[in-house]
């Protein structure tokens, strides 16, 4: 039988494993990179660790399904890691996989002795990854159930996990589009998906006005793509950025952190971010399918965010009415100048003129 490809073996595994959170303790760059490519691509979110102590620093303010724990390492190494992960009563179920090249005799079983679950040889076989990862936490009763296409897993991307009232609005929002819900997706994954980190940079500096900002800006662009969990979670924290007492923080915060990589993560089994970004091709200049991204773009606008540079890029290369182009490409020196304020108030008055051409039920091309 002809064996599967790496691209194909990761699709089928990423339905049992989608929106599983991965601790990947490894100090060498290359491998941080390519492992966090492969697991993302199964439907995983991963975080990296460049030693033992960065490891149990992160499990201190996170939470994970997993751990594939690198074997040697500086500062702390991962037989050492492992003990201490496990001197925690919360992290005693946690399971934690080795990954080391020393393939001598005893390897596991010092691996096991360490308080690890398993272990897997460098270099790393991605069949026997996926079937250990899924072996500990995979989503299903039989791993040998994988039969689902490719194509039917992508089909499937955006409905199965999103299946709710908010979703189905959106995409009516785009005449049931589902090609440009994806495109627009893609956009949400590429220009938001280190929004946490930055706004934990925020909190860690006291800046939180901006870290207020990053909070409003995901409820905004979450809201558009029918996504009601992340923007209540954004919500609840933006109001808690804005109060005095600004308790729970760091709760709130992880909070909207899983919420949001399970999104990414449901977007990162159909997208290489690798490739190029997918074009957002509106034939026409369909006002229904433009007017999503200048809301977006608006919101971008009123929350001084630098993001709005990729999105008013879009909505100039699809608007095809000269009258409207013009002012978007006024708009567009403006950002560039980060004249936020100007650049929002040109754009509310075009979302304006919009609005009330549909109102009268007037030409639905841009």
């Amino acid at each position: 039988a002809e064996m599967p490809s790496k691209k194909r073996l990761e699709e089928n595994y990423a339905k049992h494993l989608y929106g599983k959170r991965i601790l990947l303790v490894e100090d060498n760059k290359i491998n941080q990179e390519v492992a966090k490519k492969i697991l993302s691509h199964g439907g995983m979110s991963v975080v990296i660790a460049k030693n033992g102590e960065e490891a149990l620093e992160k499990l201190d303010f996170g939470t994970y399904d997993l751990v594939l724990m690198d074997i040697q390492m500086p500062v702390k190494d991962g037989y050492d890691t492992t003990k201490e992960i496990r001197k925690n009563p919360e992290f005693a179920e946690l399971p934690i996989i080795a990954m080391t090249a020393n393939v001598l005799q005893g390897q596991k079983e010092k691996c096991l002795q360490a308080g690890m679950n398993d272990y897997i040889p460098k270099p790393i076989d991605i069949t026997l990854l996926f079937q250990t990862i899924v072996h500990w936490i995979g989503d299903i009763e039989n791993p040998e159930r994988i039969k689902e296409s490719a194509v039917e897993y992508e089909e499937k991307a955006i409905l199965e996990h999103h299946n709710n009232n908010e979703v189905l609005l959106a995409l009516k929002r785009l005449g049931n589009n589902k090609e440009l819900f994806r495109k627009i997706q893609v956009k949400f994954y590429n220009n938001h998906r280190n929004d946490i980190g930055e706004l934990r940079r925020s909190i860690a500096v006291g800046d939180f006005q901006n870290a207020e900002r990053i909070a409003h800006t995901v409820k905004s662009v979450a809201a558009l793509i029918g996504e009601r969990e992340a923007v209540e979670a954004a919500d609840v924290l933006e109001q808690m950025l804005r109060s005095e007492s600004r308790q729970n923080r760091e709760f709130l915060v992880s909070r909207l952190e899983r919420i949001l990589d399970k999104i990414f993560s449901s977007i990162a089994t159909w997208y290489d971010d690798t490739e190029v970004s997918p074009a957002l091709e509106i034939e026409g200049g369909n006002i229904y399918e433009i007017l999503p991204l200048m809301e977006i773009l608006a919101v971008l606008l009123k929350d001084n965010d630098i993001v709005a540079e990729e999105y008013i890029k879009d909505v100039i290369r699809y608007t095809k009415d000269p009258i409207f182009s013009d002012r978007l490409e006024k708009i567009r020196v403006l950002v560039d100048q980060y004249n936020f304020e100007e650049a929002w108030e040109i754009l509310d008055k075009i979302l304006g003129e919009i609005r009330e051409s549909l109102k009268n039920g007037s030409n639905k091309q841009l």
